[in-house]
């Protein structure tokens, strides 16, 4: 189309398009760079990147470049110092769960994370002196406050008395507020114990948490290259589009449409009649 309409071959167009449109080996296709370097691009990178060795010649080119732009569109690592890792966190690898357990119960521990129902569950593989002593509040041992202190909740302990000659049950909150400080240290330790183990586990962390979290891009629509044939802004107090304007038209033409989420005053209106006018003179839509 873009040969067609300015009379130029493929080897021009693709030049003089260079660094602004991308190769997709998946799609099999070539998108614009504001919808290309956007999203999840570490798991685009990772994806594109395993088609290279199955390409040749050209099509293996365009997705070598492809590769390269989304390597440097990847956020920039959050290192371990800057993440705040708090116990129970569903992305930590539970074998390290279970290495802490061990540590803190002085005997081998095992944790499993069951998804179905976002619980834990602690079995230690032999008898602990801590878990049924320092870490026990009534008959709640240390396997029942680890898993508390995994799923941040604190047990509900009740007692029974005697009210107008009946028995009852109701909360004992002293035995709750021990069980509390107890999970609490728990929580800490952690931490503590965290910061201590080797610098490979920690990278590990890094790693799995900038892959998980810290891999998006939000789409970035640059919409200064327009020029609006046959509008004129003369009778507007302002003679020319905000460049805000300009890249929420683009964003719309690029995407079919789209929610202009700005605050009162910064030209809505402007942007839905200005949209609408350029996607029926583009041939994109009939009736606007």
């Amino acid at each position: 189309y873009i040969m067609q309409s300015t009379g130029t071959d493929w080897e021009e167009v693709m030049e003089a398009l260079k660094g602004e449109i991308f190769y997709n080996p998946v799609a099999g296709c070539w998108e614009h760079k504001g919808k290309f370097l956007a999203g999840n691009v570490v798991a685009k990178h990772k994806e594109m990147a395993s088609y290279i060795p199955s390409l040749c010649n050209t099509e293996k080119e365009w997705t070598e470049a492809s590769v390269r732009a989304l390597e440097e569109a990847i956020p920039e690592t959050i290192p371990y110092e800057e993440l705040d890792i708090n116990m129970g966190e569903r992305w930590i690898d539970t074998k390290i769960y279970a290495d802490f357990a061990a540590e803190l119960f002085g005997v081998e521990a095992e944790v499993m994370y069951f998804d179905v129902n976002d619980t834990y569950l602690v079995r230690l593989k032999g008898y602990s002196p801590a878990a049924y002593n320092t870490y026990s509040v009534r008959n709640y041992n240390g396997e029942d406050l680890f898993v508390h202190a995994l799923h941040d909740t604190v047990p509900e302990i009740t007692k029974e008395i005697d009210r107008n000659g009946d028995k009852v049950r109701v909360p004992d909150e002293e035995a709750i507020q021990e069980a509390a400080t107890k999970i609490q240290e728990i929580r800490n330790r952690f931490n503590q114990w965290l910061d201590c183990q080797p610098i490979e586990v920690r990278d590990e962390l890094v790693r799995v948490y900038n892959e998980r979290f810290n891999c998006y891009v939000r789409p970035h629509y640059d919409g200064s290259a327009q020029t609006f044939p046959g509008l004129s802004f003369e009778h507007f107090a302002y003679k020319e589009l905000y460049p805000s304007q300009k890249d929420a038209i683009w964003m719309i033409k690029q995407n079919g449409g789209g929610i202009c989420w700005h605050e009162v005053g910064t030209g809505k209106t402007m942007i839905m009649c200005v949209a609408a006018y350029e996607m029926k003179r583009l041939g994109l839509i009939r009736k606007p």
